[in-house]
Formats: structure tokens, sequence, C-alpha cells
């Protein structure tokens, strides 16, 4: 069964690759994406250990019974310059799989947003925030609004923007944090 994916979601997995998964070749699995599917959506997931990016997709049901092959797999993608908007190859060719376990990234994920008091503050690596916009596929003319909340020292950041694709389901950040209290 062919799988070819609409080149906005193709397009969304590259730029997480290429800006939160790891460049650590002593850490393979976290070089690629973990993807999840159900029966409507397709879940991927990036990180290099410090930061990461979990976003999920509307796919059709078509799309889902062709992509069940990969469900809990972790893929890699080959050298995503040479993957063109117009690329006929079927959405398999443009990756393998990595045969390593994913970390469980749920448990880093929190539970509940708490409030922060008025008096503290979120110190964040503004490199690491870059590259997350990236990944997200900011630009100028469509620039993504974040918003904090944080719980100990992990902050997970809601995506507030007109989304960039309208098969976007859902998008959340996680990336560490440290809190201070202002005098």
């Amino acid at each position: 069964m062919n799988t070819y994916l609409p080149i906005t979601i193709l397009n969304y997995l590259i730029l997480m690759q290429k800006y939160v998964s790891t460049k650590d070749e002593t850490r393979p699995a976290l070089q690629g994406l973990k993807l999840e599917v159900t029966d409507d959506t397709l879940k991927a997931v990036a990180t290099d250990g410090h930061i990461m990016l979990i976003r999920e997709f509307f796919i059709t049901v078509d799309m889902a019974s062709s992509l069940v092959l990969f469900n809990e797999q972790v893929i890699k993608f080959h050298d995503t310059k040479k993957i063109k908007p117009n690329d006929k190859r079927e959405f398999s060719e443009l990756f393998h799989t990595v045969n390593r376990e994913y970390p469980n990234y749920k448990a880093v994920i929190p539970k509940t947003p708490t409030d922060c008091d008025k008096n503290e503050y979120f110190a964040i690596n503004p490199m690491q925030l870059y590259r997350l916009a990236k990944a997200l596929g900011s630009t100028e003319r469509e620039p993504v609004i974040f918003e904090f909340y944080g719980v100990k020292s992990r902050a997970c950041i809601e995506i507030k923007t007109k989304e960039l694709a309208p098969n976007i389901k859902n998008t959340i950040l996680i990336m560490p944090v440290v809190t201070a209290r202002m005098k």
C-alpha cells in the first residue's frame, strides 16, 4: 500500500528533525522522530534530550491505515535537502527506521499547568527557543506566539497562534527552565 503525506505535514516532520532532534551520533534514537498513529491522528515527537516538540496532525482514515506500519517506530529522514515539495516518492522511501528504544517522553510532560507567582519568572535559553520556533515553521510574516506555564524545573509551552497549517491538531513544547524569584 502506497503512503503519501500532504506536503505540509511532511515539511513539519522534516523541520522537527532538523531543528529539534539531536545531532549526537551516540544517541541514535534521538536523531529521529517517534511516530504514533491512531484512526485520525499522526503524532510526531522529537527531542535532543533537553527540549522536546510534540506535534499532532489530523490525518484521514486511509492515511492512518497505511501509516499503521510506522506506529511506535522511530524514523530518521534521509538527506532532507533533497526532499522537494513536488517529490513523488512515497513516504517510506524518504526515511529509514531506527531500531532503538525511544525514551518515555510522556514522563516529562507536566500533568497540570500551575499559575506562576507574579514574583517568579522563567530563564530560558534563547537559542533553544529560536530552534523551536524554526521547527514550528515560524517566519517574519507568520510568527509563533508562545504561552508559558511551568511545573518545577520544566516549562510546558502552548502554541497560541493562527495555526500555520489547517491539518495541525495540537502542539506541545517542553524545555528546561530556571525559575527565580524577583526581589
